[in-house]
């Protein structure tokens, strides 16, 4: 328990305890006041009660304010934790675990300075009450006792009520919006065709369902408050009429004070209940945040920590290497093995589908292999920690992604660029004319995921932060899928050049200009290696096949 949340359990012990001053200040006016008839005691007693009440709200603000405290503290502490879980969980084959981690964090941290916990935290404090209860008679004790357990089965059934519809009315809130983002996304194309309507249509049957799952968990929610209201009122009442009897029989002192008392101290025993009920979705929400949360750390405290090494030097060993989809248990991948020394090129061959993105992807370490290994520098790749393997290795995916930051800061990788480094990689892409006559040059923002960019200029970009830093492994996905002639011969100049300074890499193309780099081929089709070996044997075993496909349909 962090200092913060002390300070707030502290502070609320004696908001509760001052809680009960106006119960004794009633009990004061009617057995010394109205007896005695004495104004100089009601002054003094007024005067007293005034000061605890100003007294009471001084320190519930400050209640507030260290429950505020207590949330930053403990957003602060697991926020890292989270990020990191998130990115992993990402990064896991086929899976979609951790995007609503981030905003499960702001659900958590706003539950910690709501007035739901602060509720749940007053609760314990209806036990005093209800000890005092007892005091002043059993009957009114049990009575209180008795309220307390019909609100406690109320709060069950109305959690048996709402469970179900909110984590559904979740499940589709995330749907609705995921397909939101996509038309977002994708509206030029949608509005070129003419499908705006029709996605329309289409996203309202999806939030139309979430609204309907989030309307059957607030009926259930509501009318599980219109119930706690109820008893609260009834058990003013019921309390109020149990003291009465035992006043009238003797059980309680005469002059109606120790009655009313009774009555007044059953509703601040079950105030903290109420308002907890009445938070029900608050709490549904919270609960659900964290258990998804747990989850979440839970499966990244189970991975093994990652490897921390020297920078590599680029010898890449990949023997018997396959990749089967966790999620759907395909194939993708099988029987795939070579090896390449410190600047050597080997160029990926296949159709599509064939498994060459798959392949990229295990050995830039992003998965794991379920057959075989792809060791760098004898080190599985896939536990090396990326931290420290990050700097050394440039990645091209198919389609690059860039952040919304400036040139500098997606070339640099976000890190503090080096002006020198920055120049060379873009220069090396073709880009740094074209960056240096902006008016803010380097700096100048490229926009969510580069929207004001062309694809050849996010091409560029994405192949600068790859070479950023001469990194010691480059894995690129079609490096030229966007470049005209003029980007072709730069990325050449510039691959041969990373080549000359004893990078090893791995291209995926289907471009035969870049093959005059390779030292090596391989073919893939339906994710098994067909061919692997010097560049020269490969090419001209695939034009022999390609002769012979060609003699034998002539002949037919």
């Amino acid at each position: 328990m962090g200092p913060h949340l002390r300070q707030v359990l502290v502070y609320g012990c004696l908001c509760n305890l001052l809680a009960l001053a106006p119960s004794f200040y009633m009990l004061q006016v009617y057995d010394r006041v109205i007896n005695s008839r004495n104004l100089y005691t009601l002054a003094m007693l007024t005067i007293l009660i005034v000061g605890l009440y100003a007294w009471m709200e001084g320190l519930e603000a400050v209640r507030h304010a260290w429950a505020r405290r207590a949330a930053a503290q403990a957003q602060a502490r697991i926020a890292p934790q989270v990020f990191e879980a998130a990115f992993r969980s990402r990064l896991a084959p086929g899976a979609a675990g951790g995007q609503t981690a981030f905003a499960d964090l702001a659900t958590l941290r706003s539950f910690v300075a709501s007035p739901a916990l602060l509720a749940l935290l007053d609760a314990p404090f209806a036990l005093v009450v209800m000890l005092i209860l007892f005091v002043l008679h059993p009957w009114l004790g049990l009575a209180s006792v008795l309220v307390a357990l019909v609100l406690a089965l109320q709060g069950w059934v109305t959690d048996r009520g709402t469970r179900v519809p909110l984590q559904e009315a979740g499940r589709l809130a995330q749907r609705a919006q995921y397909f939101a983002g996509q038309l977002l996304a994708q509206m030029p194309s949608i509005q070129a065709m003419g499908m705006r309507a029709a996605l329309y249509a289409q996203w309202s049957l999806r939030n139309q369902a979430f609204l309907d799952a989030q309307m059957q968990a607030s009926d259930s929610s509501g009318q599980g408050s219109a119930v706690s209201r109820l008893l609260q009122v009834l058990q003013g009442s019921f309390l109020l009429g149990l003291g009465s009897w035992l006043t009238l029989t003797g059980g309680l002192p005469p002059g109606g004070g120790a009655m009313l008392l009774g009555s007044v101290l059953g509703g601040r025993a079950l105030a903290p209940l109420t308002q907890v009920l009445m938070q029900w979705r608050s709490l549904l929400q919270a609960r659900d945040a964290y258990a998804r949360l747990d989850t979440l750390l839970g499966a990244a405290r189970a991975t093994p920590p990652a490897l921390e090494l020297p920078p590599p030097r680029g010898v890449l060993q990949v023997q018997g290497l396959g990749y089967r989809a966790a999620a759907t248990g395909v194939e993708l991948l099988r029987g795939v093995q070579f090896q390449l020394a410190p600047g050597q090129v080997l160029a990926v061959l296949g159709p599509s589908g064939a498994g060459k993105s798959t392949l990229v992807q295990v050995l830039a370490g992003l998965l794991p292999a379920t057959e075989g290994t792809v060791r760098l520098d004898g080190v599985d790749i896939f536990q090396w920690d990326k931290a420290e393997l990050g700097p050394h290795l440039g990645y091209l995916p198919q389609g690059v992604d860039l952040l919304d930051g400036s040139f500098a800061q997606n070339m640099a990788r976000f890190r503090a660029p080096d002006l020198q480094q920055l120049r060379a990689a873009a220069s090396a892409v073709g880009l740094l004319e074209f960056v240096e006559s902006l008016p803010q040059g380097f700096d100048t923002p490229l926009g969510l995921d580069g929207q004001f960019l062309s694809g050849g200029v996010r091409q560029r970009v994405g192949l600068a932060r790859a070479l950023y830093g001469q990194p010691r492994l480059l894995v690129l996905d079609e490096p030229n899928a966007h470049l005209d002639e003029a980007g072709d011969a730069l990325l050449l100049a510039a691959l041969a050049q990373a080549k000359a300074g004893g990078a090893t890499l791995v291209l995926v193309t289907h471009r035969p200009q870049i093959l005059a780099i390779a030292d090596q081929i391989m073919v893939l089709r339906d994710g098994r290696m067909q061919a692997c070996g010097p560049r020269d044997e490969v090419l001209r075993a695939i034009h022999q096949a390609m002769a012979q496909a060609t003699s034998a349909v002539g002949g037919a």
